[in-house]
């Protein structure tokens, strides 16, 4: 899958005593500049995705979320998917790290991604040349029918 922003950068804080924030750093990878955000939420996952939604424009509703263990150890392998909805359309994205705040945000940043490829798709921007080309001709023959309609009226046929 395309990627348009890459994780780069965590940095989380939270506590009993005080409100969890989030500071992240992504890449848009177009073009290779590197944009950062903080913000502050619920909890630490919850201020990672603010910060992420607030930096890509993108913003997600949550419909389900769950992280499991891959690996066993003081090294495991922690595994985050979710299920996120972006303008009606079923989204999903799955991150891995040791860290699982990590995990989260790896996965919220492949939603993310999916949900503009699926747009760009859903616009036609992500059509090649003939399937633009065909869809060219059906413009112009309504604009002409169009005219021929506007003719008829003028004319009382």
């Amino acid at each position: 899958m395309p990627e348009t922003w890459r994780l780069r950068g965590l940095q989380v804080a939270t506590g009993t005593a005080g409100m969890p924030t989030a500071t992240v750093e992504l890449e848009e990878v177009a073009t290779g500049r590197t944009i950062r955000d903080a913000a502050t939420g619920d909890g630490p996952v919850d201020a990672i995705y603010r910060a992420i939604e607030r930096l890509t424009g993108v913003v997600l509703r949550l419909d389900d979320y769950r992280i499991r263990s891959v690996t066993g150890g003081k090294e495991a392998q922690g595994e985050v998917r979710l299920e996120a909805t972006y303008r009606g359309r079923a989204v999903s994205g799955r991150g891995v790290s040791t860290d699982v705040l990590e995990a989260s945000a790896r996965a919220f940043v492949g939603a993310i991604n999916r949900a503009l490829v699926q747009e760009k798709v859903a616009s036609g921007a992500g059509r090649g040349k003939k399937a633009r080309k065909k869809a060219s001709p059906k413009k112009k023959k309504t604009a002409k029918k169009k005219a021929a309609g506007e003719r008829a009226i003028k004319t009382g046929q």
